[in-house]
């Protein structure tokens, strides 16, 4: 053999041997059948949040560094490209997350939301129950057996949950004290904690669609959807701005004898604000709900005009919980809407799947409720009792 033709077989040796490590290096914990040989690259798009404060992305060569801040402690996520491996070198993270990430596990409502919207519900894997879903796509894998039920969060079925082996686990820190469950962390699985109900701005709750894009590898869809979704909210908002005469609103009902009307910082209040509606209870400091009797409220808002998101989607229904309903000035007028108007026979109400995360709609119902000679169009979510 020529010295020519032994040079070009150590190169074509060292190519191949090149090529092997290579293939050492893309992560396997995925679909065998889907192909990673296109070497994905972490995104180059830097996500930048405008109404969030307690979220924020660092972006390095080869890895983001993602801070969610709590009120006792953050939690850092490095995520890094799934063909390549974790650097000793890099930062201390709580968590590091190969994106995209191809394998869901999630207990939060919203998360299905924005997932549906980045073209992403392919890979939720597990889900709580059928019945707290109303995406008819998820529903059918339920069906189907390609996504897992794991049962309500204080049963979850964890044997279930291992099984699936996901590579992002969500769900809802529910409370200010609330810890990631030992079993989930000790078995290595990343656990997102999902608080866009924490927001206060509207927007601020659907621009959460930017930290499950980051996950996904979807940041400047994302960025986009909140955009068209932030126009349409600032347009809507314009459309009743100059509205001098506020019609007042009555919100919810009671559970349990205790009636929950948000606090002045909430951004059920925010949206109310930005529908030009008046709302009895809007000075009250905070974002939390407030506690009051069935009395508190009569002797305060029985003149209210209009009553919203009430649990009850018929007057019989409605005056069937309690008579003293009857008093109600909108009760009287018949001027009460409920915000079930996609709701399934079971119980899931997209208000909670899509609703959340789209301030532009939930906006247009409540002009179109309050405002019906200014603004007129079909709703989304609200309804008249019948």
């Amino acid at each position: 053999m020529s010295l020519i033709n032994r040079k070009i077989v150590f190169q074509l040796l060292l190519i191949i041997l090149g090529l092997n490590s290579c293939t050492e290096n893309i992560k396997t914990n995925y679909n065998k059948e889907e192909v990673y040989q296109t070497k994905e690259r972490l995104s180059l798009f830097q996500t930048k949040f405008k109404y969030i404060d307690n979220i924020e992305v660092q972006n390095f060569d080869d890895y983001k560094l993602v801070k969610i801040k709590g009120k006792t402690s953050d939690l850092k996520y490095l995520l890094f490209s799934s063909n390549s491996k974790v650097d000793t070198l890099w930062p201390k993270a709580d968590f590091y997350v190969a994106v995209p990430v191809r394998n869901i596990t999630t207990l939060v409502a919203s998360s299905i939301g924005y997932a549906d919207a980045l073209g992403c519900l392919d890979r939720i894997k597990a889900v709580s129950k059928k019945q707290y879903i109303y995406n008819s796509v998820v529903r059918d894998r339920i069906d189907s057996g390609e996504i897992v039920e794991l049962g309500e969060m204080q049963q979850l079925d964890y044997e279930k949950l291992l099984s699936t082996n996901p590579d992002l686990f969500i769900q809802s820190d529910y409370s200010d004290n609330f810890e990631i469950d030992n079993r989930v962390q000790k078995a290595g699985i990343p656990t997102l904690l999902f608080s866009d109900w924490k927001e206060t701005n509207p927007l601020g709750r659907a621009e959460w669609i930017k930290l499950i894009a980051l996950f996904v590898q979807k940041e400047e869809m994302a960025d986009s959807i909140f955009m068209e979704i932030e126009r349409r909210y600032l347009s809507l908002k314009d459309t009743v701005a100059m509205i001098d005469e506020q019609k007042t609103a009555l919100l919810g009902a009671p559970y349990k004898d205790v009636w929950y009307m948000p606090a002045g910082d909430s951004y059920k209040v925010q949206l109310l604000n930005d529908a030009a509606v008046d709302y009895k209870w809007r000075t009250e400091k905070g974002n939390a709900s407030l506690p009051l009797s069935l009395e508190v409220v009569i002797k305060n808002q029985v003149d209210a005009d209009v009553w919203i998101e009430c649990p009850y989607r018929t007057f019989d229904k409605l005056i069937a919980q309690d008579s003293r309903f009857s008093i109600f000035k909108a009760f009287k007028n018949k001027e009460i809407y409920h915000y079930k108007r996609q709701l399934r026979d079971d119980g899931a109400n997209n208000y909670w799947e899509r609703g959340v995360g789209r301030p532009d709609e939930l906006l247009s119902d409540i002009i179109n409720v309050f405002h019906p000679n200014k603004y007129k169009t079909e709703m989304f979510y609200y309804e008249k009792l019948k």
